[in-house]
């Protein structure tokens, strides 16, 4: 496993873009009341930046970046809906792009492992936000936001449930992606209650660096990915099925009928050799006694 100091020179220049641009945006800071193209462009930058970093940590069609492509395309949907939710017309529409990432990053969690404590205390959570938010809702979002709650919320199961503290060896990279869904909860939480239940102070400030430190967690977890993937296809290829385990004699018979085998072999040839030595010497063949008296001498 690699030091922290090693984690820190290999992933932190890639990272100098997007603390450069997140700086920019905070720098900059156009109030969420005056939408413009400016204000899309320094708010996207960030985000734009983690699709940089995520490509240079490798990217083919291949099954080893099968997670990376799912965390690059929820980057990418995450990218339209900044784009979206700066006009608030188009609330719903940054809401569906923000759906769809969410959907994306559930894929490439996975659901192994299930861990039904921590979706029984999401989906709580999530049916509270709900009994707090919707009646301050009306019309379209009243319909998304149960729905869009209940995926983000199953988001954040899954990427939870990837970190096993007491169970397997979990690694920094799955922690990073732990934090970075419940930091996008959280995220999307401000907005909620800030938008549907009451005013927040600094609700943009709070909003934005909790959104980018959860994009940053998530991103984060591409690190590893092509090395965790090859890990478990050889550590499955290498176990046997339970078929052929089965099929197999015990190994300690084998040894133990082996070795019997072998030492009664070997008990059979030194009787064998010792008798017929005796015998040779009990019989002597013509050729020997021949050759023990030559011309009156003993040899």
């Amino acid at each position: 496993m690699a030091t922290p100091k090693q984690v820190v020179k290999s992933v932190g220049p890639k990272l100098v873009p997007f603390f450069k641009t997140v700086a920019i945006y905070f720098v900059l800071f156009i109030p969420s009341d005056q939408p413009s193209f400016l204000a899309v462009v320094i708010k996207c930058l960030p985000v734009l930046s983690l699709i940089a970093f995520v490509l240079l940590h490798g990217m083919s069609l291949g099954e080893e970046y099968a997670y990376s492509r799912r965390i690059l395309l929820g980057l990418v949907m995450s990218v339209f809906g900044d784009a979206l939710l700066v006009w608030e017309d188009l609330f719903v529409h940054g809401l569906a792009a923000f759906l769809l990432a969410q959907l994306l990053y559930i894929s490439a969690f996975g659901f192994r492992p299930f861990n039904v404590y921590v979706a029984t205390v999401s989906y709580c959570l999530a049916a509270l936000g709900c009994y707090v938010l919707v009646p301050g809702t009306s019309g379209v979002v009243a319909l998304g936001l149960p729905v869009y709650t209940t995926i983000l919320m199953t988001m954040v199961w899954r990427a939870v449930s990837r970190v096993q503290f007491f169970q397997e060896l979990w690694t920094w990279t799955k922690l990073c992606s732990c934090v970075g869904g419940v930091l996008f909860a959280v995220s999307d939480a401000l907005i909620g209650f800030h938008a549907y239940y009451c005013t927040i102070p600094y609700s943009q400030a709070l909003i934005m660096v909790t959104y980018y430190a959860a994009q940053l967690g998530i991103s984060l977890s591409v690190v590893d990915s092509k090395a965790s993937y090859l890990d478990s296809l050889r550590s499955s290829t290498s176990t046997p099925t339970p078929a052929l385990t089965d099929s197999l004699p015990c190994c300690h018979h084998i040894t133990a009928s082996s070795s019997s085998s072998l030492h009664s072999d070997s008990n059979n040839g030194f009787q064998q050799h010792e008798s017929h030595c005796h015998q040779r010497t009990r019989n002597p063949s013509p050729s020997l006694l021949t050759h023990r008296v030559v011309n009156g001498r003993q040899y």
